[in-house]
């Protein structure tokens, strides 16, 4: 699996405090992780630029040259905008209006291929996700965590917007799958705090996911959302 946002994010802090192992102050040690980070997703291009020009130069092939030099040019900003979004990230709220019954199982069963899907909810904070610059798919994957536990999430492909939009710690409604025995038991236990980690291996478990920010929850929904979280999920719907 590539690298995770979150991994990324600590190595970088890491190189940083060695570099600078005098700066405590929280704001400069962000200015100049983002500082590094650009630099880090520019040093492969800068490279080629170099190698470009001196080839360029030596054997008078100026036009190819000047167009690496406009791409190069043009790559500078957007790993400035890449590198803000990973150390000041903010999240963007759209609201989209209830999340009723009916929108999730027509979500879970589009996934699922299949009708009349069980399915429980749980409200849960995202934990990490794959690296834009490392991740060689279109289908990124996102980390959830619930009660200690990793619920790791791979449902949407082609739509990268989806993937940078998201902020580490934004809360989610996280729709799993309870149309089998052995898929009831390991949602029940993690809800029981009993069961181990859940693996990639049980991605698909995980049917859909909604930002909890863009949506009230409609109160014909709660029978499927975790006990605990009822009461709040009641006060969200009447807001």
């Amino acid at each position: 699996m590539a690298t995770t946002e979150r991994e990324r994010i600590e190595r970088t802090y890491k190189k940083v405090k060695e570099k600078h192992p005098d700066v405590t102050d929280k704001d400069e040690l962000r200015r100049l992780a983002v500082r590094f980070d650009v630099t880090r997703m520019l040093f492969v291009p800068a490279i080629v630029v170099a190698a470009a020009i001196i080839i360029g130069v030596s054997i008078h092939w100026i036009y190819p040259v000047t167009l690496t030099l406009i791409c190069f040019a043009i790559g500078v900003p957007r790993a400035l905008i890449i590198a803000k979004k990973r150390f000041y990230p903010i999240p963007k709220v759209e609201h989209k209006g209830t999340l009723t019954k009916e929108i999730v199982q027509k979500d879970a069963n589009e996934y699922r291929k299949k009708e009349d899907t069980a399915f429980r909810i749980v409200k849960a904070p995202l934990w990490d996700k794959e690296n834009s610059g490392d991740s060689d798919s279109d289908s990124p994957w996102f980390f959830f965590k619930f009660r200690g536990y990793d619920i790791p999430f791979r449902h949407y492909p082609g739509n990268m917007k989806i993937y940078t939009d998201a902020v580490i710690g934004e809360d989610y409604y996280v729709v799993m799958s309870v149309d089998s025995p052995d898929k009831r038991m390991l949602i029940e236990g993690i809800l029981r705090k009993n069961t181990r980690i859940i693996a990639e291996e049980y991605h698909p478990y995980v049917l859909a996911v909604y930002k909890a920010s863009e949506y009230d929850v409609a109160e014909e929904l709660l029978e499927f959302f975790d006990r605990e979280m009822e009461k709040k999920a009641i006060h969200e719907a009447v807001l």
